[in-house]
């Protein structure tokens, strides 16, 4: 099933990784949705719609850490700009060939 991802910024009052999940586990519970908190380029952890973590994801070469849309075989991440959304494509690091 598809699904559609959007971008929500923390607070700026949140500085740990505990209050961070707080945060997005409260939204989770809220919106009723699963919730994907992208805590740097190399790890998220997944919450459930109920609030509870399901796991945590560490980047690798030439997979995506971030929810992600793929449009044509093109990945891309849905952008809000001041005039709408934006889909912006984007190309992850390969792994090098051995």
């Amino acid at each position: 099933m598809a699904a559609v991802y959007s971008p929500h910024d923390l607070p700026e009052e949140i500085q740990s990784v505990e209050e961070a999940e707080a945060y997005a586990a409260n939204l989770a519970r809220t919106w009723r949705l699963r919730c994907c908190l992208v805590l740097s380029c190399r790890i998220s952890v997944w919450i459930e719609a109920d609030g509870s973590v399901s796991g945590a994801t560490e980047a690798v070469p030439g997979e995506a850490n971030t929810p992600v849309t793929k449009i044509g075989g093109k990945t891309c991440l849905m952008k809000f700009t001041d005039h709408g959304i934006a889909l912006q494509q984007v190309h992850w690091p390969q792994r090098g060939k051995s």
